[in-house]
């Protein structure tokens, strides 16, 4: 199964993925720390230092400014890798975001679900502020 999100942000989408790929622009509103190389095949190393998290990948499609799909997996849980597939398009001023999240249940993607929603908060607000 997978859950989908679906956002507005006031950037065009070439901002949108520099913020979705760039290390130095993802610490901005996504984990403490951040290691990507972001091209086909390429790797990711994110951590969030508070609660001693890390998720990793690997890239497996990047298109910019319009489609990035990766695997995600957690290190502290048992889990499988999933799948996430980002559309970004444009849309007025701005741009439309797409998060397919490949879950294990409902229960989890429940949980990708409230998770993005609070990180691409961030995003929005960064990005409102013109970062």
């Amino acid at each position: 199964m997978s859950v989908l999100f679906e956002h507005d942000l006031p950037a065009s989408p070439d901002e949108v993925f520099a913020h979705l790929t760039d290390e130095a622009l993802l610490v901005q509103w996504w984990p403490s720390g951040a290691e990507a190389n972001p091209v086909e095949g390429g790797s990711y190393h994110l951590w969030w230092d508070g609660p001693g998290w890390h998720l990793r990948g690997r890239y497996t499609t990047v298109e910019p400014p319009t489609n990035l799909t990766f695997t995600w997996e957690w290190d502290h849980e048992d889990t499988p890798a999933r799948r996430v597939d980002i559309a970004v398009s444009p849309r007025g001023d701005g741009s439309h975001l797409v998060i397919r999240h490949e879950a294990g249940s409902e229960e989890e993607g429940e949980g990708y679900l409230e998770g993005w929603n609070h990180f691409i908060g961030r995003l929005e607000a960064l990005l409102e502020r013109g970062n």
